[in-house]
């Protein structure tokens, strides 16, 4: 939503339209750094190699074509009308990747940025901040979202890690806190969910953790639910096309996800010529 309106186009007759599959580094962004723009370009200059397109070449990729939710403090919400397009946009997923006239897919692994997960402490008061927003992923407690004017040194996607020593792995766990720090004061003594873990002083101090662009993730492309489905689209249209056409509709910086394709492809295209049974089978 913050691109230009010159930078979309709809596809027209002559032009390739190219999907890319890769995986999020980060829950707010995929590739802070830039780190996968070359691996990409060549991924792209090889399509147009094969294909040799007439037209425009034109791009499809999560991040740059679906609108997104703020991944840095001070952006806007995406709007009503937004939401709505993302939504469809999701549901368009799996007929973008099979119509596309190739899709790139990319198993690179990105590297973490400088200083990411650098520690630092606030009051606890500081997470009731009217606009600040918390939400539970997982086993973690993280910054959803921060005010317009945001006076406190919590970022969004700052991860909440621990108060008064003990891990918060959900926002119920920040409630108890708040209950029991409340109860210590009122008692001068610590309950037994905190007992003996700090004092009433020690109990308000947050430990947080700085997380510019969300929680990084390791994970493999071929883990992720969403990209294996992008690479099952590849198969999907490769038992559809002739063998050796299979290299023109999938390009791979891996040469395993490419041999993962191609047999992938083949297994569909057996079954389907051993009729509606054998190929539901292989389907399952």
């Amino acid at each position: 939503q913050d691109l230009p309106a010159t930078t979309f186009a709809e596809p027209e007759r002559d032009d390739l339209v190219l999907a890319v599959s890769h995986t999020w580094a980060y829950s707010g962004h995929p590739d802070p750094t830039g780190q996968k723009m070359e691996p990409l370009a060549e991924l792209v200059e090889r399509a147009c190699s094969a294909h040799q397109p007439v037209g425009k070449t034109l791009l499809f990729c999560d991040f740059l074509s679906v609108s997104q939710r703020p991944f840095r403090s001070g952006q806007a919400d995406r709007t009503a009308e937004q939401e709505r397009d993302f939504a469809k946009a999701l549901r368009a997923f799996p007929q973008v990747y099979l119509q596309a006239d190739a899709v790139l897919h990319m198993d690179y692994t990105v590297a973490p940025i400088t200083d990411d997960r650098r520690p630092y402490f606030v009051p606890l008061a500081n997470l009731e901040e009217e606009g600040l927003v918390l939400a539970s992923a997982g086993s973690f407690v993280f910054v959803a979202k921060v005010p317009r004017v945001n006076e406190s040194a919590i970022e969004l996607f700052d991860i909440v890690e621990s108060i008064g020593g003990l891990r918060i792995s959900s926002v119920q766990d920040i409630r108890d806190a708040k209950a029991r720090l409340l109860q210590s004061r009122e008692t001068g003594q610590a309950t037994s969910f905190w007992s003996c873990a700090c004092t009433c002083q020690d109990l308000a101090q947050v430990r947080m953790l700085r997380c510019p662009f969300g929680n990084y993730s390791d994970v493999p492309a071929g883990d992720r639910g969403w990209v294996y489905l992008e690479r099952f689209a590849s198969m999907v249209k490769g038992a559809m096309v002739p063998e050796d056409q299979v290299e023109n509709i999938a390009f791979c910086s891996s040469a395993a996800t490419m041999k993962e394709i191609v047999e992938g492809a083949t297994r569909l295209r057996e079954a389907a010529r051993g009729g509606h049974r054998r190929l539901t089978q292989a389907l399952q």
